[in-house]
């Protein structure tokens, strides 16, 4: 599954402020990556899109402090080899 931002220093900061959220969650997420305009922050793998349905859920339900707001519901699947 994938989380994008637009690249810019500011939302740089923002991904890599959610990735370390997310990892101490202990959900299965990857440093975020530049690609293009964008940075990518990847959560989970699976063979078929099915097996992340679980965790997709998860994250699109979970809440951020301090808003407690469901900041990750957007989170999409993605084929992460396009992505290399």
């Amino acid at each position: 599954m994938a989380i994008t931002y637009s690249r810019t220093a500011a939302n740089v900061e923002l991904a890599f402020e959610a990735y370390d959220f997310l990892f101490s969650k202990d959900f299965p997420v990857v440093r975020p990556m530049p690609h293009g305009d964008r940075i990518f922050i990847f959560v989970g793998a699976a063979e078929a899109k099915a097996a992340l349905g679980d965790v997709l859920l998860d994250l699109r339900s979970l809440k951020v402090p301090p808003s407690n707001r469901t900041e990750f519901r957007s989170a999409y699947t993605v084929n992460i080899a396009s992505y290399r």
